[in-house]
């Protein structure tokens, strides 16, 4: 426990996102497929990023598309918020 160590809360760490070497090509895509296909959602973009030959992750692929979309388009699921 470092942070123990030099007098910190454990609470005071964060951890760091690690960016993926294929983040900036992988975002690109997404906004690409959706500014031509803007309605698709997500489990529709997904596929054709498989049918393309990536290997993204759904889940990896949602958070990339909510990113390009802004924070509004996430809303907040616990509140049951819906603000898109």
């Amino acid at each position: 426990m470092l942070a123990l160590a030099i007098g910190q809360s454990r609470a005071t760490q964060r951890y760091e996102i690690k960016k993926l070497p294929d983040e900036d090509e992988l975002t690109g895509r997404i906004i690409d497929l959706v500014s031509q296909y803007g309605r698709y959602g997500t489990p529709r973009i997904t596929a054709m990023l498989h049918r393309e030959g990536s290997k993204v992750n759904h889940i990896r692929e949602w958070s990339v598309y909510g990113e390009s979309r802004g924070p509004e388009w996430l809303g907040d699921k616990r509140k049951g918020e819906d603000f898109g």
